[in-house]
């Protein structure tokens, strides 16, 4: 037996711990009476209002800074924020195996996908997802910049049953763009989701980036208000069950706040004719019965071809009545879950469900009475198989969040559709089918949110998108998909700028004739380049003005000038008296004249300017000869 061990779970607040002195808010959480696998006296501190007050202050402090923090910065540390948790990893995978009673595969399912999705998030940051668009204008003057830009503060609410994944799903989309977060655990595993906040903290986000509180069940509904009518804050999201999501939607519509919301399911695999029956067994297994189908994408209903149906359900017998093959299963989180499970068993068997389990038959009256023992033995149900079922049973409707599943047989694939679109919820299913381009076609007609074909209704990655519809929520998690929940846009628009040399030049912007932008910033830079030229030109006339009370060097300067003009075959000047007494103004015209034409075929409305080789600018420039004929005439 393990030797005791007091583990107290603070709050983080501004990159601090925080234990308040009255232990009236603390609590230990419910899931630790059913298990034995230590024995840690786990004690949590709970927040109250000006604890919440001073975690909504700390994120929109917080929040200037952060939102104008480099992308590049930004995933820099979420890169650092993975690299912790792999070194990390043990310490995670045993505290979720003792503190929700995970079995070691859930655990470290857990750990991987994290992985995963913190360095998926962090790829996500500097690519198109947060970027921002130039829509064309009716004017073709004229320019518009939609930008995407961070919401403010968000409240991430995390459940309990994939607490590593979910936890760090709730915070890391809206952190990676630009907004600071409150990550709100939950009182069944605040061990696991402190931990996200810490290694947060760790990794080197600023303090109040991310903000972590807890709260006793009996305070989740004024710990919420409080919150959501902050001002500063601007979204939630939240992943739990359907009847806690819909009252959170309310009170935030009240607050005129948006919600993200990802809730329970009710999943279906339908099993056609031509199924690999085998293979597509263990899938419906796996999905139903991992984590103690304590999963919002567990699998609640097998839908089988009648055709099928006997084979089927014998190859489902053999795996969980089997030695080497019958589901792991651990205790339920609590013993109100338990009860819950244990009633819809019992209902059903009263209406004449057929009721397997890996020890075999058994009736209703036996599975609803708990066993007698240990706290462990009364909240640990095993896999069980129902079927002849129908639409009386409680369990046709709701959804199990146990480790049940149910066989139900069907005469069509059109049959099959039916009973999953009748249904309220739409997270995830399955179809199994030798055929791809079939099980294709069906999951088109289907009213849910993800269809796995010949695969586990329990499927998700960080580079898809995730989220239900119906009473499976709205919203969607994942990837560039997830990150543009937590960003909205702004649109900017008017009249293209022009660059300072065409605007001080007069000349017609490269802005207004279409190129590409390589020809845009050649001729940009090519603009600027003469505008310096013109400077030295300039600056060279000021310097013959100053000389021209030195005759000697005049003449001297004459001749230079003459010989120049006379090697290049062009008629010299017939004076420098505008040179020698009169200052020279170049305008727009001089100066298209001396460098040459518009190009019309260079594909940018840009200027050639022909006599570039020409200035030297070690005395009088050839170019100003030009100019200055030019300009004399």
């Amino acid at each position: 037996m393990l030797s005791p061990e007091n583990i107290f779970v603070p709050l983080i607040i501004d990159g601090k711990d925080v234990q308040l002195p009255d232990a009236s808010l603390t609590f230990t959480p419910e899931s630790r009476h059913g298990s034995a696998r230590s024995q840690a006296h786990v004690v949590a501190q709970g927040a109250n209002t000006e604890m919440c007050n001073a975690a909504v202050d700390s994120s929109a402090r917080a929040l200037e800074a952060w939102r104008n923090t480099a992308p590049q910065s930004r995933r820099a540390l979420l890169l650092r924020l993975a690299h912790l948790l792999r070194e990390r990893g043990d310490e995670i995978h045993r505290t979720m195996q003792d503190e929700i009673h995970a079995t070691s595969r859930w655990s470290m399912i857990n750990l991987d996908e994290s992985i995963a999705m913190i360095e998926e998030t962090a790829a996500a940051v500097t690519s198109s997802s947060l970027a921002g668009s130039m829509p064309p204008t009716q004017n073709p003057e004229s320019q518009a910049l939609v930008y995407v830009e961070p919401l403010g503060v968000i409240l991430g609410i995390a459940p309990w049953n994939s607490p590593l994944i979910l936890g760090l799903r709730a915070i890391l989309p809206a952190i990676a763009s630009g907004n600071t977060v409150i990550l709100k655990g939950s009182e069944l595993s605040p061990r696991t989701h402190y931990f996200i906040a810490s290694l947060v903290r760790d990794a080197g986000f600023p303090p109040g980036v991310c903000n972590f509180l807890l709260h006793r069940a009996s305070d989740a509904a004024g710990i919420f208000e409080t919150i959501i009518q902050r001002h500063e804050v601007r979204k939630c999201n939240f992943t739990g069950s359907t009847p806690v999501g819909r009252a959170i939607a309310s009170r935030a519509a009240a607050a005129l706040k948006p919600c993200l919301m990802e809730l329970g399911g009710k999943n279906y695999a339908i099993v056609l004719a031509d199924a690999d029956v085998a293979k597509a067994a263990r899938m419906v297994c796996e999905g139903a019965f991992l984590n103690n189908g304590q999963i919002c994408m567990s699998t609640d209903t097998a839908i089988v071809a009648s055709s099928i149906f006997v084979q089927f359900r014998q190859a489902i017998l053999d795996i969980l009545q089997g030695v080497d093959t019958t589901p792991e299963v651990t205790p339920l989180i609590t013993s109100k879950a338990a009860a819950r499970v244990r009633a819809l068993v019992a209902d059903a068997a009263s209406k004449g469900a057929i009721i397997h389990t890996s020890s075999g038959s058994s009736n209703g009256a036996t599975y609803a009475k708990p066993p007698t023992g240990s706290a462990e033995t009364a909240v640990t149900l095993p896999a069980t198989i129902l079927e002849n079922i129908d639409q009386t049973m409680d369990l046709y409707t709701q959804e199990s969040f146990g480790p049940l599943l149910c066989l139900l047989p069907v005469e069509s694939e059109e049959e099959a559709v039916k009973i999953v679109n009748a249904c309220r919820y739409g997270l995830s299913s399955a179809i199994h089918s030798e055929s791809h381009y079939r099980a294709l076609s069906i999951a088109k007609r289907m009213k849910v949110s993800a269809v796995h074909i010949n695969g586990a209704t329990v499927h998700d990655e960080s580079t898809l998108p995730h989220g239900g519809q119906g009473d499976s929520g709205w919203g969607r998690f994942g990837a560039g998909w997830g990150l543009q929940e937590f960003v909205h846009t702004k649109t900017c628009d008017g009249l293209r700028p022009k660059c300072s040399g065409c605007a001080e030049l007069g000349f017609e912007c490269v802005y207004v004739n279409s190129a590409s932008s390589s020809n845009v910033i050649v001729g940009k830079e090519y603009l600027s380049g003469l505008e310096n030229r013109l400077r030295i030109v300039e600056q060279d006339i000021g310097s013959l003005k100053s000389s021209q009370k030195r005759q000697p060097q005049q003449t001297r300067f004459d001749d230079e000038l003459n010989g120049r003009a006379y090697r290049d075959g062009l008629e010299p000047p017939s004076s420098l008296g505008r040179l020698r007494g009169e200052e020279v103004e170049v305008n727009s015209e001089d100066l298209q004249e001396a460098t040459g034409p518009e190009s019309g075929a260079d594909g940018m409305g840009a200027m050639i300017f022909s006599t570039e080789e020409d200035c030297g600018f070690f005395g009088m420039c050839f170019a100003l000869v030009q100019l200055s004929r030019s300009h004399e005439s």
